[in-house]
């Protein structure tokens, strides 16, 4: 009787815990606001990363809130980046501002003109996935002599 129990146990909390789960993309959705940070259903995240993080394997958007500085790689997930009328950077040195070696990324802007841009090496996007940019800016700025700028490198074919 112990082993059943335990079982009906385990069961019940999954069970309550789906339905939880359930309930609150049916009230939220599946969108993060990155704000100097990322808010995913009433939690903030840091970074970029940690929201995508949060919302990858979802299918989500995530939206700029303000301008953003991060070199973000990406393995899995399926979620959009809405840039909104923001800059998302990177300024860290022989680094993409998005690396894509898995997943599904769509980029795209509302509300204005978003952009995407690196400023030190002048690599954007690496892509060896499948991207999307359906909207908004894409600047590949050198500011280091010998480097190769380019906005999407797509090894993906």
């Amino acid at each position: 009787m112990g082993q059943f129990c335990k079982k009906l146990k385990s069961i019940l909390i999954n069970g309550i815990y789906t339905l939880v789960i359930a309930a609150f993309f049916a009230l939220f959705g599946n969108n993060v606001k990155v704000d100097a940070g990322a808010k995913f259903g009433g939690t903030t995240y840091s970074t970029i990363a940690s929201a995508i993080g949060a919302v990858g394997q979802t299918g989500g958007t995530i939206t700029l809130t303000s301008n953003m500085d991060e070199c973000v790689t990406v393995s899995t997930g399926v979620f959009t980046v809405d840039l909104s009328s923001y800059t998302w950077s990177c300024s860290t040195s022989n680094s993409y501002t998005l690396k894509i070696n898995g997943g599904t990324v769509t980029i795209k802007t509302t509300g204005g003109t978003g952009t995407i841009q690196n400023i030190v090496y002048g690599r954007v996007i690496y892509n060896a996935a499948t991207l999307t940019v359906s909207s908004g800016n894409i600047k590949a700025i050198s500011s280091t002599a010998g480097a190769t700028a380019y906005g999407i490198y797509n090894s993906a074919g």
